[in-house]
């Protein structure tokens, strides 16, 4: 048993360094499709809404190993939108509270 699994983590491994973009396409297919029952046309079709930018801050993503996160609210997985790093952590940083945000914009 071990075996197979050590041959399989191997070809994994060179099969990733073969080809690395198409090995990123498709667990980036796979993870969104499991984490938010999203598919790679649905999520372009996101991004388009929101004109390329980040939902709330408008800020575009040029940097090639970095993406959008999924906004997504945590008791019903109802998905938002699309965030930058910055705005889904700020977000993330006041637990989604509406009364904190608030109380942060009026500061």
């Amino acid at each position: 048993m071990y075996k197979r699994t050590a041959d399989r983590i191997a070809w994994n491994r060179r099969a990733a360094q073969a080809n690395p973009t198409k090995r990123a396409v498709i667990q980036r297919k796979a993870y969104l499709k499991a984490q938010y029952g999203l598919t790679i046309a649905e999520w372009d079709t996101l991004l388009l809404r929101q004109n390329g930018g980040c939902a709330i801050c408008s800020t575009t993503i040029t940097a090639p190993k970095r993406r959008f996160a999924v906004d997504h609210e945590h008791g019903t997985e109802r998905i938002r939108g699309l965030l930058c790093d910055n705005c889904n952590m700020g977000l993330g940083s006041f637990k989604d509270d509406p009364l904190r945000l608030r109380r942060a914009a009026d500061y």
